[in-house]
């Protein structure tokens, strides 16, 4: 089942009062297994929030541990957990159970679990934390890391006096009855385990699969090469249709620029699927492995626009031919005044040109 449209708040109970602390009890006899259990707290956040690992929050500032969200029919909406642990943990689990309302349930299956992963950050970029906590570096939440995949690199574990925090993804289908369910989220460790409630609110409409907004955000693939060590075709495309579930069209498609027949086939490939709104043309630049960065000649800026130009009226063809229009999501991104006008030098006339015959010649 695909990922519905997703909501960054969700409605996460926010406690005033200190955050609920549950200990980790044995369950055998004559305290061997007590002596292998670790105590750990359990508290929420709100799915907007950063929870840094190694900051210390007061009560005032840990929600309830329980799990309060609330998302229409058709929707996914996600939710957070931290752990904390006073000793080393070599390995911890998360179990989510079916949530009931009634006859009605919401199966296990649509419900994801990921361990949140860690990025040291070494300066700040003047964002909230900076100016408001003053904190100018550490350990800031990044990637989420399915569970399973935790468990089999032997990733679960809990350190002492590190925060751990656990995403939950629900999912409704646009047939789920409304109402409120309840399950629980059981965390097992060291021998003992503790269960945190759930409570999912199913709002009485559905949302389509339709995107009535246009978006347009830009992912360098080489950024996947840097980050995991993965700039293949296959990673990028996963990435791409990982945002799209969300709502969130990436600036280029999931298909490399130099191959014109291939870049149509993907064209047409996504022109009748509801969640792309948008995409930009290939810039054909350094970052599709053409062009080298900066290039003026001979595949510098006019190299660019013909290329630029060769597809749009290729994507045209294939428009009169089929009966659509192959370019009534697509825009056009100058890079070349981007990159070049703050220089100073000939390149950013030579943009400026091709930008006015790209536009001219578009209009025809």
């Amino acid at each position: 089942m695909k990922k519905k449209k997703f909501r960054i708040a969700a409605a996460l109970a926010m406690a005033c009062l200190a955050a609920c602390t549950f200990a980790l009890s044995a369950c055998g006899e004559g305290g061997g297994a007590a002596s292998q259990a670790a105590d750990i707290s359990v508290w929420s956040a709100s799915s907007a929030q950063k929870i840094l690992r190694d900051y210390e929050y007061s009560d005032a500032e840990k929600g309830a541990a329980e799990v309060r969200v609330s998302l229409a029919q058709n929707e996914s909406e996600g939710a957070q957990l931290i752990l904390n642990t006073e000793k080393d943990i070599s390995s911890y689990t998360v179990t989510v159970s079916d949530l009931t309302k009634g006859s009605d349930r919401i199966e296990s299956e649509n419900i994801k679990v990921y361990q949140q992963m860690y990025v040291e950050t070494q300066r700040s970029s003047r964002d909230y934390f900076d100016r408001v906590k003053n904190i100018t570096r550490g350990w800031f939440p990044d990637a989420l890391l399915p569970f399973e995949t935790a468990k089999a690199q032997r990733e679960n574990k809990l350190y002492a006096g590190r925060n751990q925090g656990i995403w939950i993804t629900f999912q409704t289908e646009a047939s789920t009855p409304a109402g409120l369910y309840t399950g629980s989220v059981t965390i097992g460790a060291g021998g003992g385990s503790v269960s945190v409630p759930v409570y999912l609110e199913v709002w009485d409409f559905a949302l389509d699969d339709t995107m009535h907004s246009r978006t347009l955000f830009n992912v360098y693939r080489d950024a996947f090469t840097d980050s995991i060590g993965d700039g293949s075709d296959e990673m990028y495309r996963t990435y791409y249709e990982f945002f799209l579930d969300y709502g969130i069209n990436l600036q280029k498609l999931p298909v490399k620029a130099d191959d014109l027949q291939e870049y149509i086939a993907v064209v047409k490939e996504y022109h009748n699927d509801p969640r792309v709104t948008t995409w930009a043309l290939p810039t054909y630049n350094h970052q599709e492995n053409k062009a080298p960065s900066g290039s003026t000649a001979p595949e510098g800026v006019s190299w660019r626009m013909e290329k630029q130009m060769e597809l749009v009226v290729a994507l045209a063809v294939e428009s009169v031919k089929d009966g659509k229009n192959y370019l009534e999501k697509a825009v056009h991104y100058p890079i070349e005044h981007d990159e070049f006008s703050h220089k100073g030098s000939d390149a950013a006339e030579e943009a400026h040109e091709g930008f006015a015959l790209f536009r001219s010649y578009t209009k025809k």
